[in-house]
């Protein structure tokens, strides 16, 4: 399965390391195909650089973790073309995850949960742990 992680999880992730949070994303890049987009990291380093300056060299020692195909947004985007987000700054990411063909798009962000589209599925990572990622028997 093709998974692609939103900003905000894995900022979670790396201020959070002994968490089930920060252990699932670990889990998930050994589990699941794992697809980053690249304004993903951009966005990660400038809010871990902004907010959590003293936590950078856990981000960038925390990506090195995770095993990832890297997806390029694209940066001219015609919005009636993709599903219908509420933040229009969500429109690169949303399309990244579409044309890499992730199965799986999981956020906590609220705009993303509440849209309507249909793929990839976007789920909270508790939920994708729930369902996915349960103990092989």
């Amino acid at each position: 399965m093709r998974v692609m992680l939103d900003t905000n999880v894995i900022v979670s992730a790396v201020l959070f390391p002994a968490s089930q949070l920060s252990r699932s994303v670990l889990e998930l890049s050994e589990r699941h195909g794992l697809v980053m987009c690249d304004k993903v990291i951009a966005e990660l380093r400038e809010v871990m650089g902004r907010k959590f300056s003293d936590k950078v060299q856990a981000c960038e020692v925390f990506l090195k973790k995770l095993d990832y195909e890297l997806a390029l947004s694209p940066t001219d985007i015609t919005k009636d073309v993709y599903p219908n987000i509420r933040d229009e700054n969500d429109y690169p990411i949303l399309a990244a995850s579409i044309i890499a063909n992730v199965d799986v798009f999981i956020s906590g962000d609220g705009d993303f949960l509440a849209s309507n589209v249909i793929r990839p599925k976007i789920m909270t990572i508790s939920a994708f742990s729930d369902t996915y990622m349960k103990p092989e028997e």
